[in-house]
This record gives C-alpha cells, structure tokens and sequence, in this order.
C-alpha cells in the first residue's frame, strides 16, 4: 500500500502524493526483479478499489493481480485517509512469469543504430502494445524500442496521445548498411499503421 507523500520533506523535494503510477512502478520494479515480460495494465472494477483508478495487471495473458485506489466507501469504514493506492498480486502468477534461471548474452561486437518512431494512438491504448508490434516486426534487426516520451494536448484530438520510442537497430555478425535500416524502420512503420491505425510518423 501507498500513502502520503512520494518523497521525504526537504528543500528540494516537491510536494506530490503517490498515486496510481508509483503503485504501478512498484509491480513493474517486483517484475524485473524477476526478470519476467513487460507490465500491461487494463482498466477493471474491482472491489474494494475505486473503479476510475483500477487496473488488472498482466504479463502476456497471464493475470497476476490488481493495481488501485481504495474506494472512498472503504477508507472511510475502515477509519483511514483517502489517496491510499494499493497492488494485489498473485504468488503463483508471479511464478509462472518469472525467470529465476540467469540468462547469458554476450556483449555487443558492432554498433547500433538508433532511430526514433513517434505513433499517435488512442489514449486507452497500452504502450506495450505497439512496443510488441515494434518489436516482432523489426526482428531480427531490432535489438530494444525504448519509450521515451507520451505526449497528450493540443495539437492531438482529444482522446490522442503520442508515443515516442527509440529503436536500436543492430546485427550480430556485422555493421548494418543504412538501407537496411531505412527499409527495416518502413517495414515498421507500415505495420504499425495497419495494425493500429492512428498517425504515424518515423524518422
């Protein structure tokens, strides 16, 4: 459970509460611990949390549990402050995502190289969703797609957001040629737009 400020006090600390992205990055922290796939997130209502900051947390088809608010209902009966934000999760689904055996990969003998993919998208649309189609079209070439920035507002309708990735593009056995990134990087994009659909642009 999460409660009360996201940092000590100090100068330099700012005065933001938790809320449903710290819950939400202390699953993502138990995950990688783990070394299990990536989080995804959708919206459920579920008691006894609040039904407009509740989400069923998965890896891949497997549900582990629940991230939320505690419904107003229950803080006040059980006698506690409001903004408490809680996670649930299952120890047998936690087993089944985790990886406890270390995994080798050798280190890189020839460079990467990075290009950036920006995607307009709904906003109920999961990040983890294009990153997937990213990273299933662009094998065997793309080595991560990295978000780095979600963008909501003016320019982009309203129930739009953006979402930009970083793309490493990289070969095992040799440095790549640049038209076989560009052609990677189209094969990409057009897929992402079929499957998506949405405003595209990548550079």
């Amino acid at each position: 459970m999460l409660w009360g400020r996201r940092d000590p006090r100090g100068w330099a600390a700012k005065d933001a509460t938790n809320d449903f992205a710290d819950a939400k990055g202390a699953v993502e922290a138990i995950l990688s611990a783990l070394s299990a796939e990536e989080l995804t997130c959708r919206l459920a209502r579920v008691a006894p949390f609040h039904p407009r900051a509740t989400a069923e947390a998965r890896v891949g088809d497997v549900v582990l549990g629940w991230i939320g608010e505690l419904h107003p209902l229950v803080t006040r009966q059980l006698e506690l402050p409001s903004g408490i934000f809680a996670f649930e999760l299952e120890f047998g689904a936690l087993e089944k995502v985790a990886r406890l055996s270390p995994r080798f990969r050798s280190l890189p003998r020839y460079p990467a190289v990075l290009r950036d993919l920006a995607v307009v998208v709904p906003a109920a649309m999961q990040a983890a969703e294009v990153r997937a189609v990213i990273l299933e079209v662009g094998q065997p070439l793309v080595d991560d797609a990295a978000l780095f920035d979600v963008y909501t507002g003016a320019p982009l309708p309203e129930g739009q957001k953006n979402l930009a990735f970083a793309l490493s593009y990289r070969s095992a056995d040799r440095t790549l040629r640049d038209d076989e990134v560009q052609e990677a990087h189209r094969r990409i994009v057009d897929e992402v737009q079929r499957r998506l659909g949405g405003q595209l642009r990548g550079r």
